[in-house]
């Protein structure tokens, strides 16, 4: 099993573009948004076997664990992959199931040489990759309240952080 810092995490989904698509951190390091191949194809209203062929025809252009990740590799036979939108028969039948970085994304998009794709290119760029977590930033005020929750007893640093709110 890999790491906490390469570990792959469903978040929930976001609409983009009309459609639902997941949003998965993990894989190239801890909170660093990822993208599935198979949600670039629905994006760009591809088949999923196209962008796969995509990537592996072009493969030296990608830097594994830096561009892109093969989930049938990295996680194996026990990882439940219906957790990102596959069901069992998509998974058996996949020869690979990749996911990309930011830097992934662009590379295999520069490969799509359509007016969509650059359109896409840059609203996907924005509305999905740009979204930062403002959730996993805790304001003083938050941390505060944590460590009282927490049961800190410590005055002095309660002391400390009420000065800086």
């Amino acid at each position: 099993r890999e790491s906490k810092i390469n570990e792959i995490q469903v978040l929930g989904t976001q609409e983009f573009m009309g459609k639902q698509v997941p949003v998965i951190e993990g894989g190239f390091g801890i909170g660093q948004k990822v993208v599935l191949a198979k949600t670039v194809a629905e994006i760009h209203e591809q088949r999923l076997d196209k962008v796969n062929e995509l990537i592996n025809n072009n493969i030296d252009e990608f830097e594994e664990g830096i561009d892109f990740l093969d989930l049938k590799v990295t996680l194996g036979k026990g990882y439940n992959f219906e957790e990102l939108g596959f069901n069992k028969m998509q998974v058996a039948k996949a020869k690979n199931i990749y996911i990309l970085s930011e830097q992934g994304y662009m590379c295999l998009i520069s490969f799509m040489k359509t007016e969509k794709a650059k359109e896409l290119r840059k609203k996907f760029r924005r509305e999905y990759f740009s979204m930062r977590e403002t959730l996993r930033v805790l304001t003083r005020e938050q941390e505060l309240v944590l460590d009282l929750y927490e049961g800190s007893n410590n005055v002095t640093t309660l002391q400390e952080k009420r000065r800086t709110i």
